[in-house]
């Protein structure tokens, strides 16, 4: 074997010289190919038009055409200037010549490779250049002297930078003393200026606000404002961020045109209702828009609803939008029109918002501190107090003919006879204000917000954390808790042809507040009710001392009962994108949203009055667990070429969507003691009260085709295919589509010469059609239900009740919407002007179609041929008053003017809708009686009876027909600056109509003051315009309680009021910190206050709510610094 390894080989004779011809002849054969193919790449004739184009999209461009390859060094091109170039049929070597011309680069080819590297200065470049360097210092300031810390100087052409410090300050060592510097600071102009030892202040010029360039969030693509053919309002971090509120929404209430957004309760965390250009669907759960965050569907429904909540639930509702934290909002956009919605086809019916959170930018890391501290209060109305009140029950039961007595029994009002404890048994002289009690406490707000920020050209990451807790005006240590956090992380890679974007939204919400409003009891319990407590500190059910009974139901009770609830949310998602070649882009999102909520309810027996004997074994408890989870993907692919004058953009993806729901309520009843509440495992009486888990499939492909020429014509197609597995076979998918076309008449030469002082004018119009799938799942089938508790079973065997009836042949609504818009800016844009109108028809309303008693079902899912209108006028204008060094004012309002109006029902008089609605009148109209005073006679109101048959009903008489709700709203908001002082004011306003209860005087219920001073019926013959002071046992109780004067007349068009209010929705006052103060930190200290006071002729507690069950929006006012390290 050794003798293999170290033998010389013999090759056959001749082989040898064979094998080296061959060789040669390969190698002579492969260099006569490259010398072609880079013969070839030389005599490939290149043209293109480039213009400050990045060096890397020149490279690819030389590729593409000539077939040559660069190798170079990332690092290499960071300091490439743009290209300017303009080749026709030109060599190569030309190309490359002016490619390179004042670059800091230099290039061989080799090869078909080009070779790009840096310029190696000569040794006498090098000592010329070491001996005329200047070191250059200077301060970057804006146009009031202030610091601008993170503003980038560059040495033009070059490799060295600075970033300026907290000061401002910048230094340079070794800069060429010929040098020019280039300065720059995001929202500044860019400033150029040769270079100096002692470069002293060096003031940036802020481009005007509204000469900025805003960009439009449309969803699945980006547009501007000068480009954009549909209709989007915007608020941005920088509104958001003045309002201390909790929910996104209400930081939107009244600055949007077309959008209206009222608050149902004043408890934190509770819910607001939204709706974009009016009420399209006639069912109440119909009308929500599409919530999209961070490009995620987001789950609008109310945490304590019926799909979450154990019994009961918290004033006003959770909203689910309260887990969002607003601090780290960056914009909220409200897509309005077809052309901005159809693209999100049956989803878009009713208006789409979409929320972008904050992303990091490039620059040093910078952390930011926010914390405020405030507190609310209610407002408070005039009630009346003990004499009044009790002078005014004695005048109702002389006026009825009763006898005020101490027995129960009497609680009739019969034999001339009415029990009245107020009256008879409890202190005459007792006062209690009950709206200090029960409301009148201080909530007070804590928040604190930290946000960590910063990257390089590349990646770039925002990671913030948010603590907010909010106590309640009710009695009791009640609060409602916050913990947020977000993280942004996006990289792109050097050549910017991969990006890759992260965004995780995380919250936790607590909430540990009654289940009851306490307002009603507020503002109606007589102010001489007992104590809540006796002296031992249990509760006052105040006996009667003949019965024993209790006289009262104590409210207090209420804290006998525990409510927690804690909500988790998490929205995450990621998207990668590629561009494979010029204009050519590939991209996918993927992400998740999980809503759960765990709940607790504890009712012990000693929340009902101890009269009645109940133990433990009355006790109750109540568990719910439900979480909804949200899969979420959309590939896309988007394409744009320069066709002659004009950009062709191309955009066509899918949506594919699958959405999970779980909920598990159990119960717990008879414990052995109330202190094993908290051990569900001692109840008794145990199970499932309710189990519900259905899941939804929604898959849609979209596309969009746009074309732009010369910026003066733009046309833009959408058009969408959805799938939902809410309907049946043969209805599950529909088309949606939408055409929006733009001028911007204000490029046209022949105007631009005449009317210099028109800056912007545009013209725009849509027609398109959305859709709703807003009806729940399995509607379309035959469903059952296993009844809760141990009712409905047959020898231990539980019954399963059919709750619904198959139909599977009703389909999408739809929502065909059209638009024409006009928008003018003038004198530099310092004026700006828009007005739409707009109309959108609602058609194939899915409701519940009546059925017949005798199919055992009260209705069944069904499309109507009933078509809902919806039109208005929207207008928008702002105004920067004053600009100077020192002082600016800017004003800016809007206002919307919409009608509603069902234009079709076929059948409706014969349809069990036929005394709700009307066609021809609004979907808000409601019938009334015809009120025609107080009768001289009786005292009592009186109503038009329609068919003279003596009685006032319905629906015989109840034929007036009257529009309850908004005729317009808007707002105006002043922004003025002077100096380091930024004070902001913004007012709502909205002209409506609303439905006034409370002239039932005389009822054992407490009213407002002024029902003395009003001009009331005290004996036969006169003429008056209040009824009478009446007990209970007339009007309100009993079996006749809705024929009763006072009921009927708030059925009637008397009841109806004034609802409008202009309200201070926010107050914000800021001061810009000198940095001396801090160290050389940034920092701003501000006071903010929301709904500081309401101007309204409503006679009620809150024009807004417009309930005396429901908490006002609170008077807020919060003090805060903001620190910037």
């Amino acid at each position: 074997m050794y003798n293999f390894y170290i033998n010389k080989q013999v090759w056959p004779p001749g082989h040898a010289a064979k094998l080296l011809r061959i060789m040669k002849l390969t190698t002579l054969i492969l260099i006569l190919f490259m010398v072609q193919v880079s013969a070839n790449s030389f005599a490939q004739k290149i043209s293109f038009n480039q213009k400050n184009a990045r060096l890397i999209d020149v490279f690819n461009q030389i590729r593409q055409q000539a077939g040559v390859d660069f190798i170079f060094n990332s690092s290499t091109l960071k300091d490439a200037k743009p290209v300017n170039i303009k080749v026709n049929q030109a060599a190569l070597s030309e190309v490359l010549e002016q490619v390179f011309k004042n670059q800091p680069l230099e290039y061989k080819i080799d090869a078909n490779f080009v070779v790009v590297s840096r310029k190696v200065k000569s040794v006498v470049e090098r000592i010329i250049e070491y001996f005329t360097a200047i070191d250059v210092k200077g301060t970057v300031v804006d146009e009031d002297s202030q610091p601008l810390p993170g503003a980038t100087v560059k040495v033009k052409g070059g490799t060295q930078g600075a970033v300026t410090d907290k000061a401002g300050d910048f230094f340079l060592k070794g800069v060429p003393d010929d040098a020019v510097l280039v300065i720059a600071y995001l929202g500044y102009k860019p400033h150029e200026l040769r270079a100096s030892a002692n470069m002293g202040q060096i003031k940036l010029e802020q481009i005007p606000e509204e000469l900025q360039e805003v960009v439009i969030n449309k969803g699945y693509y980006e547009t501007t404002r000068e480009l954009n053919t549909g209709s989007v309002s915007m608020v941005d971090a920088k509104t958001i961020e003045k309002q201390p509120v909790t929910n996104p929404l209400a930081a939107l209430s009244g600055r949007m045109p077309g959008v209206f957004i009222q608050q149902t309760s004043g408890v934190p965390g509770s819910d607001f209702k939204i709706q974009i250009r009016g009420k399209n669907s006639l069912r109440e759960d119909g009308n929500e828009p599409l919530y999209i965050v961070d490009g995620m569907p987001f789950s609008s429904e109310k945490v304590s609803s019926s799909n979450y909540t154990t019994v009961g639930i918290i004033p006003g509702g959770t909203s689910p939008l309260t887990s969002i934290n607003p601090m780290d909002i960056e914009t909220i956009q409200v897509l309005k029109d077809a052309d901005a919605t159809a693209i999100y086809g049956s989803r878009g019916a009713n208006g789409v918002v979409l929320i972008t959170t904050k992303r990091g930018k490039e620059g040093k890391t910078k952390l930011n501190v926010n914390y405020y501290s405030g507190m609310s209060k209610v407002n408070r109305v005039k009630l009346l107090n003990t004499q009044q009140y009790l002078d005014m029950r004695r005048e109702a039961f002389a006026n009825d003919g009763l006898i005020p007595t101490a027995d129960p029994n009497d609680n009739l009002g019969q034999d001339g006879k009415g029990y009245a404890p107020d009256l008879m048994v409890w202190d005459n002289n007792r006062y209690t204000d009950w709206q200090k009690v029960f409301v009148g406490n201080t909530a007070n707000t804590t928040s604190l917000q930290s946000q960590l920020s910063g990257g390089s050209g590349n990646t770039q990451f925002l990671f913030s954390t948010g603590f907010f807790k909010e106590s309640s005006v009710f009695p009791g240590e009640f609060s409602f808790r916050k913990f947020s956090s977000h993280l942004a992380v996006n990289h792109q890679s050097v050549n910017r042809k991969l990006t890759v974007g992260v965004t995780v939204n995380g919250s936790q919400d607590k909430n540990d507040q009654p289940q009851a409003d306490f307002s009603s009891q507020a503002t109606a319990l007589a102010p001489n009710a007992p104590a809540l407590y006796n002296g031992d500190g249990s509760l006052n059910w105040a006996p009667n001392p003949t019965t024993g009974q209790s006289t009262w139901w104590n409210p207090m009770a209420e804290f006998e009962r525990v409510f927690e609830s804690n909500t988790f949310n998490i929205v995450a998602n990621g998207t990668v994108g590629y561009q494979i070649l010029e204009g050519l882009k590939v991209q996918a999102k993927a992400g998740i949203n999980r809503l759960a909520s765990d709940e607790l309810s504890v009712l012990p027996s000693t929340w009902f009055d101890p009269a009645l004997g109940f133990g433990s074994e009355r006790s109750a408890v109540n568990t719910s667990d439900g979480n909804t989870q949200s899969l979420f993907m959309e590939p896309q692919l988007n394409w744009d070429k320069k066709i002659s004058k004009g950009q062709l953009s191309f955009l066509a993806g899918g949506t594919f969507q699958h959405q999970t729901f779980k909920r598990i309520v159990n119960y717990y009843n008879d414990f052995p003691s109330n202190n094993l509440l908290r051990n569900v495992s001692a109840a008794t009486e145990r199970g499932i009260w309710a189990l519900h888990t259905f899941q939804y499939k929604y898959a849609a492909i979209f596309g969009r085709i746009n074309y732009n020429w010369e910026g003066k014509y733009v046309l833009n197609l959408t058009g969408r295919r959805d799938g939902s597995s809410r309907f049946g076979s043969g209805k599950q998918f529909a088309n949606f589509g939408a055409v929006g076309a733009a001028w911007i008449f204000s490029k046209e030469k022949w105007l631009e010469d005449r009317f210099s002082w028109l800056s912007f004018g545009k013209l725009r119009g849509s027609y398109g059609i959305t859709g709703n799938d807003q009806i729940g799942n399995y509607q379309f089938l035959d469903t059952y239900a296993t009844p809760g508790g141990t009712s409905n079973s047959y020898d231990g065997v539980t019954a399963l009740d059919p709750t619904r009836l198959y139909n599977a042949s009703f389909g999408w609504e739809s929502n065909v919407k059209l638009e024409a818009g006009l928008e003018l800016g003038f004198i530099d844009d310092r004026i700006t002007a828009s007005a739409t109108w707009y109309r959108n028809r609602s058609s194939d309303q899915l409701i519940g179609y009546s059925l017949p008693q005798t199919t055992g079902f009260s209705s069944i899912q069904a499309n109507l041929a009933a078509t809902v209108q919806n039109t208005g006028l929207e207008a928008e204008l702002s105004s920067t008053n004053i600009k100077t060094k020192n002082l600016s004012w800017i004003t800016s309002l809007n206002i919307t003017v919409p009608r509603n109006k069902l234009i079709e029902f076929p059948n409706l008089d014969s349809s069990s809708y036929s005394n709700r609605y009307v066609v021809g009148q609004s979907i808000y109209v409601q019938r009334f009686f015809d009120y025609t005073g107080v009768d001289p006679q009786s005292g009592f109101y009186s109503f038009r009876d329609y068919n003279n048959d003596g009685t006032i009903n319905s629906p015989a008489d109840d034929l007036l027909l009257r529009v309850v709700g908004y005729d317009f709203f808007g707002g105006i908001n002043n922004s003025i600056t002077y100096k380091d002082f930024t004070l902001d004011v913004f007012f709502q306003a909205v002209k409506q109509t609303g439905i006034l209860t409370s002239f039932g005087a005389g009822r054992n219920i407490n009213l407002l003051a002024e029902v003395l001073d009003q001009n009331r019926w005290r004996k036969a013959g006169d003429q008056a315009e209040i009824q009478r002071f009446a007990t209970e046992y007339v009007q309100g109780l009993g079996a006749d309680a809705n024929n009763s004067p006072y009921e009927k007349f708030t059925n009637s068009d008397g009841s109806i009021t004034d609802a409008s209010f202009i309200r201070l929705r926010t107050l914000s006052l800021a001061y810009q910190l000198p940095k001396k103060w801090l160290g050389g930190v940034s920092g701003q200290a501000y006071v903010r206050g929301q709904n500081l006071f309401t101007l309204t002729n409503y006679k009620g507690s809150d024009p807004e709510t417009q309930s005396r069950n429901a908490l006002p929006p609170l008077r807020t006012l919060t003090l805060g610094i903001n620190i910037t390290l």
